[in-house]
């Protein structure tokens, strides 16, 4: 019984050590996707800091930027999220179904953070408002924030 406690001990250890890997990086050590992505829609905003972040089944990098964007990226450098602080959102940067959609539905209004995941897109107004879509871009859900 000692052996079998001290297993699950020391995998536990193992696990919390691997998903609090964080370490800061240089812009030249994130993906390309991400560097071209900064240097297409960044090219006059100064980065702060980059944190590369090891969870055990993946590789997350987090981008903050002088002005308080902040915009993550994947092990690939493709887009996880962009959370622009006080401006809007380059519509050239997000899928243009849901450009489309919110100026449709939200003339006048523009996006300031975007995130995807495997399931959803969501998109906030500058207004506050929220919106989730399904990955064929139909709305699953509004939101006051």
């Amino acid at each position: 019984m000692k052996h079998l406690t001290t297993l699950v001990l020391c995998t536990l250890s193992l696990f919390a050590c691997a998903r609090d890997n964080k370490q800061v990086i240089t812009l030249e050590q994130l993906p390309q996707a991400a560097q071209q992505t900064i240097a297409t829609y960044a090219t006059d905003e100064p980065v702060v800091i980059i944190i590369q972040e090891n969870d055990l089944f993946d590789t997350d990098y987090e981008v903050r930027f002088h002005n308080g964007n902040e915009w993550k990226f994947d092990e690939q450098g493709q887009i996880e999220s962009l959370d622009n602080a006080m401006q809007p959102l380059p519509a050239t940067m997000l899928p243009e179904p849901l450009v489309a959609y919110v100026n449709q539905h939200f003339a006048g209004q523009s996006i300031r953070e975007y995130s995807v995941d495997r399931r959803d897109y969501e998109v906030t107004l500058m207004s506050g408002i929220e919106l989730k879509f399904d990955k064929s871009f139909r709305l699953l859900e509004t939101d006051i924030d």
